[in-house]
């Protein structure tokens, strides 16, 4: 299910690089449990959307699997104040 998704998000961003895309792909390869190739979609969608809350959620919850507390904590901390559920 969620490999289906990483190719279904990867065709997506072969049409447009879109941080919604990035965010969805980081997702599913974060459920796969490959957080690096995760936090690279993540750092993507951010650097892309500077105030797209969702890929700071996104990047915070990878960051903490991986234990970066600190840049998780900050991550977290943005993407409640661009209010993401």
């Amino acid at each position: 299910q969620y490999d289906k998704a990483v190719a279904d998000a990867g065709l997506a961003l072969s049409l447009s690089t879109r941080a919604e895309d990035l965010v969805t792909r980081a997702n599913a390869r974060y459920n796969l449990k490959q957080y690096q190739e995760a936090l690279v979609d993540a750092n993507l969608a951010v650097q892309q959307e500077p105030d797209y809350g969702p890929g700071y959620l996104m990047r915070g919850l990878i960051r903490h699997q991986l234990g970066f507390s600190a840049t998780s904590c900050a991550d977290l901390t943005k993407a409640q104040e661009l209010k993401v559920p």
